[in-house]
């Protein structure tokens, strides 16, 4: 964090970035496009219109400074640096590209229900690009001995799976909640904040 730079990232193949794309635009729905390169994460959609994904939009720019840039056509935007594909709406309308995404080897995916609205969100990524291959790849580059993860919904389980201590927030899923070791407060009230707060202290 101190550095402003990533050490790790796992690209989708161009060819992988087409099909999932490809799918989302077969069944009507917009999703956003996030690329790496030249040490900046940025973000292509085209088309935006449901309100969550408009804040999230606002949200990055406004509060993060991230780049976002509008597009005429996701398909035509793919250059080999792309590292993440998402969208979100109901279970119903973002079940064919699940379904999709499932049968493209190289690809994986997280589909779940939000912790803090009512929408589904469909995460599409590289199958090296998980969040347990993230703390797989910690220890192995830097030695750590211990891991304390924080987590809230069900993305979070492979990484609690990986983890040595596995913290989830109050208003985590149920099903988190019971791999956890520890549960801390809300995310609305600080959880994490604290925890580290009791558990290390300076913050």
């Amino acid at each position: 964090m101190s550095t402003g730079k990533y050490i790790k990232n796992a690209y989708i193949p161009q060819d992988i970035s087409r099909k999932i794309i490809s799918s989302f635009k077969a069944n009507d729905l917009n999703c956003f496009m996030f690329r790496f390169s030249d040490n900046i994460l940025s973000t292509c959609y085209d088309n935006v219109t449901d309100e969550l994904m408009k804040s999230y939009v606002k949200e990055r720019r406004d509060k993060f400074l991230q780049p976002f840039f509008e597009c005429d056509d996701l398909l035509n935007e793919i250059n080999g640096n792309e590292i993440y594909i998402n969208s979100t709406g109901s279970y119903e309308s973002l079940l064919p590209v699940k379904n999709d995404v499932f049968e493209i080897a190289g690809a994986d995916f997280a589909f779940y229900k939000d912790t803090y609205t009512e929408k589904w969100f469909l995460e599409t990524f590289s199958d090296k690009a998980s969040k347990a291959n993230g703390i797989r790849f910690l220890r192995e580059k830097y030695g750590f001995e211990h891991i304390t993860v924080f987590g809230d919904n069900f993305n979070d389980l492979s990484m609690f799976k990986e983890a040595d201590t596995k913290i989830a927030v109050g208003n985590a899923k149920s099903e988190l909640k019971e791999k956890a070791d520890i549960i801390t407060d809300t995310n609305e009230n600080d959880g994490v904040a604290k925890w580290l707060a009791e558990n290390y202290g300076g913050f």
